[in-house]
């Protein structure tokens, strides 16, 4: 197999999460990653780089493999009741990939327990391993965040500014670190009630928040702790002159990304009518109060997202619900072109009566992101997105998916 070596430059842009560490660099033309390869500065990415098609029905979640060729290919089809196998997970989307695409990790939130498999061919994969998390974690359904191809960093919140964080070594498939942190004490008064989604740079973990005071969210903060130690946590809260409201640590989705000049990009979202959807920036560890991203605004309409996906040069893509048509579970989903340095967001003309509430996961190769979508119960595409085409129409449809009964897709991984 022609294996191919990645070094990352420390300003190097990641799809979920980038870990700054080397001084060697790569082109975008070169650059494969998903939203389960976070963290990467050391990659070795395969020539025929697996990857995996995820989804759950009737409480089962399963998988299917293929190349990028036959993602792109409209004559390709893929389907889930004749072809695909079963992991064990808990349908919430908590699964990791290595660079390759040659292991997948997924933890079944029901027992606690984390599991390892190898892909052993078409659809084919192998249980290698599998560990209970639960007693060092305190919970059965952790965050799960892949730091690089050696470890995955887990965290729960155990209690009023306590948080349990463990490090798994993915090759031992052992638990290597496990810590509870007391957390200091923000100027921003309230409740925290979650940690998840992150990001490094510099040798520093940042971790999306969730926080609020009593039934309404509080401004936007980012809890920032040192990376490999997993100590000296602090807060970086945000002094807007109009305070904005909503919370930063997704849904098992990726919030945050840096861009190549070292700017961390973060989505905030709001669930409800407390406020509205933005992108932050964060650079020299404070919110630049220059940088305001209104998507509501610039869409003419009321948002959510859970999260979102960068490509590159300030471009990403935001699935995001139509609040003034219905809840997060209703069928009025859209997906929206943001462009971050021209300050522009666009609708895509993708079908409509979407429900992307379950949209985990998308992964991107030469400016181009490869994301499913389905219309609920029908059968569904994958769309292969173009960042440099601002028009609505910037995107080709790929492979055929078949339909999932009562569930959902939760992406490429």
């Amino acid at each position: 197999m022609n294996i191919k070596k990645i070094l990352f430059n420390s300003v190097a842009y990641s799809f979920s999460f980038v870990m700054a560490l080397s001084v060697l660099s790569c082109t975008e033309d070169e650059y494969v990653e998903g939203m389960a390869d976070n963290f990467d500065d050391e990659v070795v990415y395969a020539e025929n780089k697996k990857f995996h098609i995820i989804g759950a029905s009737a409480n089962t979640t399963y998988i299917l493999s293929s190349d990028i060729e036959q993602l792109q290919n409209p004559s390709a089809s893929f389907s889930f009741s004749n072809s695909a196998f079963q992991i064990q997970n808990s349908i919430d989307g908590k699964v990791l990939t290595s660079a390759s695409g040659a292991y997948v990790y997924s933890l079944n939130s029901s027992n606690g327990t984390f599991y390892k498999y190898k892909s052993t061919g078409t659809n084919t994969y192998t249980l290698e391993a599998s560990l209970n998390i639960t007693f060092a974690l305190a919970s059965n359904s952790p965050n799960v965040i892949k730091v690089n191809d050696q470890q995955a960093l887990l965290t729960n919140l155990v209690g009023p500014n306590k948080l349990r964080i463990a490090l798994v070594n993915l090759e031992s498939f052992a638990i290597s670190f496990n810590e509870e942190l007391n957390l200091p004490v923000s100027t921003i008064p309230g409740d925290l009630v979650e940690v998840n989604s992150a990001l490094v740079k510099n040798n520093k973990i940042y971790l999306g928040v969730k926080k609020t005071q009593g039934t309404n969210y509080a401004p936007v903060e980012t809890l920032v702790v040192d990376y490999p130690s997993l100590q000296n946590p602090y807060y970086i809260s945000s002094n807007f002159p109009t305070p904005m409201v909503g919370f930063t640590s997704g849904e098992n989705v990726p919030t945050m990304y840096m861009d190549n000049n070292g700017a961390i990009f973060q989505i905030v979202n709001v669930d409800n009518t407390q406020g509205i959807t933005h992108i932050v920036k964060i650079t020299n560890d404070v919110y630049n109060p220059s940088f305001i991203y209104n998507l509501d605004l610039l869409l003419g309409e009321e948002t959510y997202a859970k999260g979102w996906f960068y490509v590159a040069n300030g471009v990403g893509y935001v699935p995001y619900l139509r609040k003034n048509l219905g809840n997060e579970n209703s069928n009025n989903w859209a997906l929206a072109r943001v462009d971050l340095y021209n300050h522009t967001a666009t609708l895509l003309n993708l079908p409509e009566g979407l429900n992307l509430k379950d949209c985990r996961s998308a992964i991107i190769r030469n400016n181009l992101l490869y994301i499913t979508i389905a219309n609920p119960g029908q059968v569904g595409n994958v769309y292969v997105l173009d960042s440099t085409n601002p028009s609505p129409e910037g995107f080709t449809k790929g492979a055929t998916i078949d339909a999932l009964s009562n569930g959902s897709y939760f992406g490429i991984y």
